[in-house]
């Protein structure tokens, strides 16, 4: 893209920075994921000299990148305008548009500043807490983030997002996985943590959450038929979990990669593909899904065919006589 001579437009105004991941991501580069939330690669941000964020998820074209960089100079030039309007209100309202704001920008250390006076109060709101549980892990100040879900454990108990609350104070002190050996050592001990957690969660809904989670480590140790369970008693005892999309997804995988290419076992797969087809339509795992059965489709018409063609051997073999005949 930036070999292209229109690309000039974009290197007069901006310095092109790229930062390696992979298998050559180090300590900075993880905490400049950590900061900047960076899921995977590749990821365009535009930014300032300062660090704040103006604007991400650019369409990888010239034509796209000016015209998400041209959108971005126009929120930036509007949010100067903004920021010493509400900074000099100092109301809650106020500190909350522009707490807000400098987190979307991920200028953390002032969105934290607002969240924390607003939180500091009384009675704070629970959606103020939620906004800081984030900054706090974007500046990964570990120990006033596990305080803070351990408050939002013991007084917001009535909150649907409870459960997760609890599943993430059960495993805050486990590092992130950033690496292969990272993922062998807290697998581990995420499965062991979920599995405590599960033995005192009682409503359907906060277990479904949980197992789904849970079931989700198992299939990545290597023991999907433990995941199975986990995964059939979502299906069973909370068919309204808004998992359940994924569940069939992930359900469907699992038959699939330990099928050994039995036609019975490809034709399940194939059937719980179709029902998220059917029955999600609107999910992007209906996508998924959509995609996956054309190429399950060619590996059921594979098997069968193999099946027909070694028992067509079998029957002439038989009227041979046999083998040794």
């Amino acid at each position: 893209m930036f070999s292209k001579p229109e690309s000039a437009a974009i290197s007069d105004r901006y310095t092109a920075v790229q930062l390696v991941g992979g298998v050559d991501l180090d300590d900075e580069g993880r905490a400049f994921m950590r900061r900047y939330g960076v899921r995977g690669f590749p990821t365009l941000l535009a930014m300032t000299a300062d660090g704040a964020v103006l604007g991400r998820g650019f369409q990888r074209t010239v034509e796209g990148l000016l015209s998400g960089l041209a959108r971005a100079e126009a929120a930036n030039k509007t949010f100067l305008e903004e920021q010493p309007v509400l900074a000099k209100k100092d109301d809650a309202d106020s500190v909350r548009r522009l707490a807000g704001l400098y987190k979307q920008r991920a200028q953390h250390e002032q969105a934290r500043a607002g969240f924390e006076k607003l939180t500091a109060t009384g009675a704070p709101e629970v959606e103020d807490q939620v906004a800081l549980l984030d900054v706090y892990a974007a500046l990964a100040a570990t120990d006033a983030r596990n305080a803070l879900l351990q408050k939002l454990v013991d007084t917001r108990q009535q909150d649907e997002r409870h459960i997760r609350w609890r599943m993430d104070l059960a495993t805050a002190h486990l590092p992130r996985i950033t690496s292969r050996e990272l993922r062998i050592e807290v697998l581990p001990k995420r499965k062991v943590a979920f599995a405590k957690l599960l033995e005192d969660v009682e409503k359907p809904a906060d277990q479904a959450v949980l197992r789904f989670a849970l079931a989700g480590v198992l299939a990545r140790t290597g023991d999907p038929a433990a995941a199975l369970v986990h995964w059939d008693w979502i299906l069973e005892h909370v068919p309204e979990s808004s998992d359940v999309p994924k569940v069939l997804m992930r359900k469907a995988q699992a038959v699939w990669s330990t099928s050994n290419n039995d036609p019975a076992r490809l034709e399940a797969a194939r059937a719980l593909l179709q029902r998220v087809i059917d029955e999600y339509a609107s999910t992007p795992e209906a996508r998924l899904a959509g995609r996956s059965i054309k190429t399950l489709e060619k590996k059921i018409a594979e098997s069968s065919k193999k099946a027909e063609d070694a028992k067509k051997s079998e029957e002439e073999k038989d009227a041979d006589g046999g083998p040794g005949k």
